[in-house]
């Protein structure tokens, strides 16, 4: 079963590096992208644009009162823009889809401090990379063309994940 996700402009870069922007179609029905991010990606937005799984959607009246509502709140404590989580957040939330990111800690910081976003499932770059080699759409060697491109941690929890599953 394919799935449906908002995406973050962390994940999406990392992807478009990794030139794997194209298989995220075989893993996902529909790649919801918010204004900011779409914004944030313009460097291959072409490219992002004209994948068949991705729509770019408009934020509703509500969802902008609450991503300001939660930027203003969020800004006070980490400075800085984090407009492209947290419109991912919200959206992520009101549409019932998931969420992919990289490395952005905005979604964690709302779900502990906000219960109503205890419902998003939140999903890190690294499992979408192992369920594309888990489809052999990388292949397991791909593990090695991320050493030094892509986070340690990240990498440390692919290994694990197929290390796992040979054993």
């Amino acid at each position: 079963m394919k799935l449906r996700s908002v995406m973050d402009s962390s994940f999406l870069y990392n992807a478009f590096q990794l030139k794997v922007l194209p298989d995220l179609c075989l893993l996902f029905d529909r790649i919801t992208l918010v204004p900011s991010v779409l914004s944030e990606c313009e460097r291959f937005q072409t490219q992002l644009l004209q994948l068949e799984c991705v729509e770019q959607v408009s934020l509703t009246e509500i969802e902008n009162k609450e991503v300001e509502k939660l930027h203003k709140e969020f800004i006070e404590q980490f400075p800085g823009k984090h407009f492209g989580e947290i419109e991912c957040l919200v959206v992520a939330n009101s549409r019932a889809e998931e969420l992919v990111i990289s490395d952005n800690f905005a979604p964690w910081f709302f779900q502990k401090k906000h219960p109503k976003y205890d419902q998003v499932k939140i999903r890190r770059g690294w499992w979408v990379i192992g369920r594309l080699i888990e489809i052999d759409k990388l292949g397991i060697d791909f593990l090695v063309k991320l050493e030094g491109r892509y986070p340690k941690k990240a990498l440390g929890k692919l290994r694990r994940l197929f290390e796992d599953e040979s054993s």
